[in-house]
């Protein structure tokens, strides 16, 4: 048997397999793939390394005058907070002088199969929310995976010509002020507002890419659909490989893998283990 058959000893992909099929039919909430699958799968793979949960790292409240954890050094003032670290030296008390730094080697974003943010898509069509939670981790850390347990993506803001993390960080302003307010409840301070925010405070590229601009409801989504629409071409050519280690459509059941009676793994599963330990430890 190849040796990456089994990761650490202790993870097979019978275990994974039937850990996917256990939380898909009982809980598919995405804490459950994040926590009993993800996390533990993880451990398996990098020993040596810490594999934190940062989900519910949210932002100090206002009234914290000395927060005990500084969680920009992963993810950006307003910005949604990866689901696991790949980290060494990480420890949450993190803003005492003379600590220990952390260092980061990569951010893992978990989705869960209960909804169509991926599911059954190509990266092309993915939810725009996905979109946005990858360019605020690039504009901190070079190196996001995002799964869903079936598929495994990786990506690479090195591979991002002439890349520009402020472009990055004032188009997810302007997504997080405007562009997840429904459609039929943006009104006109809204549209306003939106232009008066590109004139005034936004990147040139901004300006230049929703010019001609006019106060109607009409260029407001015009304008959202563009602004997506480049951010996702840029974060398109970051992805370095995608491995489905199960198929990222239908029902997945255990006899789709058997053998006279044994799990056997997909190659897809070993190259997906060797390729998460390329990727994570600059191997590639």
């Amino acid at each position: 048997m190849d040796k990456l058959d089994i990761v650490g000893m202790n993870y097979t992909f019978d275990i994974y397999l039937n850990k996917v099929i256990t939380i898909s039919e009982t809980c598919p909430r995405e804490i459950n793939y994040q926590l009993e699958i993800i996390k533990p799968f993880l451990e398996s793979v990098f020993k040596d390394y810490q594999i934190v949960d940062t989900s519910s790292n949210s932002k100090p409240r206002k009234s914290t005058n000395k927060p005990k954890h500084n969680r920009f050094i992963y993810t950006i003032e307003d910005g949604t907070a990866p689901d696991l670290l790949i980290a060494k030296g990480y420890k949450y008390e993190n803003n005492k002088e003379g600590g220990v730094k952390t260092q980061i080697y990569g951010l893992i974003e978990v989705k869960s199969q209960a909804n169509s943010e991926m599911f059954n898509k190509d990266f092309d069509s993915y939810d725009i929310h996905i979109i946005n939670e990858i360019t605020t981790y690039f504009c901190k850390n070079e190196k996001v995976i995002l799964t869903n347990c079936r598929r495994w993506q990786f990506f690479d803001r090195n591979k991002i010509k002439n890349i520009d993390l402020d472009l990055f960080k004032k188009y997810l302003i302007l997504a997080q002020n405007y562009f997840y307010i429904n459609e039929d409840k943006v009104n006109q301070e809204n549209i306003d507002n939106l232009f008066k925010e590109i004139k005034e405070n936004s990147h040139n590229t901004i300006t230049k890419l929703v010019n001609p601009i006019e106060a109607t409801a009409e260029c407001f989504f015009k304008c959202k659909e563009t602004l997506e629409s480049y951010i996702r071409n840029q974060i398109s050519t970051s992805i370095v490989n995608t491995i489905d280690v199960l198929p990222n459509k239908g029902v997945v059941k255990t006899d789709m893998y058997e053998e006279t009676n044994i799990i056997k793994a997909p190659a897809e599963w070993n190259e997906m283990i060797r390729y998460l330990k390329e990727f994570v430890l600059n191997e590639v």
